[in-house]
């Protein structure tokens, strides 16, 4: 675990009952500007699906 950014979170809260598109927003621009914890996994689950998508549709469009 890293230092926390205080001032980020003070200004950065979770929505309440958060989507997961929400939640994966939030934790990608998290890992930007504070080093208070490691990213979930479930959340690094999602962005590499999504990742895999963006690939497999840049793939279809050649």
């Amino acid at each position: 675990m890293g230092k926390t950014n205080a001032s980020w979170h003070a200004a950065n809260r979770m929505p309440p009952r958060p989507t997961l598109a929400q939640r994966v927003d939030w934790h990608i621009a998290h890992a930007a500007h504070c080093a208070c914890r490691t990213m979930p996994e479930t959340i690094k689950a999602e962005i590499s699906r999504r990742a895999g998508q963006e690939t497999a549709k840049s793939k279809s469009n050649r």
